[in-house]
């Protein structure tokens, strides 16, 4: 898996290489870059450390060059900084986002990971024991665990939040989203999206008239209500109940 992934890295990163090299002005920054010294890459560091800018131009264009070969490879800091321009520029075009949304899919529970790693658990086995063993299949079948992941997270978004030009999903006529794929300290992959919705209020307009509107402010929370749902399910342990209501397939 690691070895699949060091390679997809080396591709992604070979793309920004090419994209460099077939710029017009590619000789003219390698010659700038190759005159660059350990004295001006301390100075450049120390002023970058101190003030976050640096005067020297080899500097900044080392910086460009940089961002566009990683600006390509999965997880980099570059990746994340284009990623946050994207997201600025959601703001400017569309406002603040009206909702915050976490998908974080139950992949030691769901028996969905199980089927497809391929594995067929018997019907006339003991609860607890195809437990464990769903957990054992979970954590030893990353790229299931992935598959997973990507099958429940796009269904949300495409069925459930913005399924389509002309159609509503369950937030109401969304204008856009955007999301970022993190990790928990075992691995488990979760989303996080911020949800646009058209005609939105930014939040000081939105306070005041629910201040001074009581049927709208009435209105606003019903809304709210219908669309916003707990529920808090037993923790799996080996200490906890056999009876456990496992989501459907």
């Amino acid at each position: 898996m690691y070895l699949l992934y060091d390679v997809l890295q080396r591709r992604k990163s070979a793309l920004g290489n090419s994209l460099l090299v077939k710029r017009s002005d590619y000789h003219a920054v390698q010659e700038m870059i190759s005159s660059l010294t350990y004295q001006r890459l301390i100075k450049a560091a120390q002023s970058l450390r101190a003030t976050q800018t640096t005067s020297d131009p080899a500097i900044a264009t080392l910086r460009r060059a940089i961002q566009i070969v990683a600006g390509r490879v999965p997880n980099s800091f570059a990746e994340k900084q284009e990623m946050r321009m994207h997201l600025r520029g959601l703001f400017i075009e569309f406002g603040l986002a009206a909702f915050w949304l976490t998908i974080n899919p139950s992949d030691l529970r769901d028996p969905l990971v199980v089927k497809l790693a391929g594995v067929m658990l018997p019907q006339d086995a003991l609860r607890r024991a195809n437990a464990a063993f769903r957990r054992k299949t979970a954590n030893m079948n990353p790229a299931a665990i992935a598959v997973f992941f990507d099958k429940v997270c796009t269904g949300i978004l495409e069925a459930l939040i913005c399924p389509g030009e002309g159609e509503f999903g369950i937030f109401g006529d969304v204008s856009t989203y955007f999301g970022a794929v993190e990790t928990n300290g075992r691995g488990m992959l979760h989303l996080h999206c911020l949800i646009w919705v058209a005609g939105n209020l930014d939040f000081f307009n939105l306070r005041e008239k629910m201040l001074n509107d009581p049927e709208f402010a009435r209105r606003m929370m019903d809304y709210l209500d219908s669309i916003i749902s707990e529920r808090f399910d037993p923790c799996e342990s080996n200490d906890g109940s056999d009876e456990m209501s496992l989501p459907s397939t």
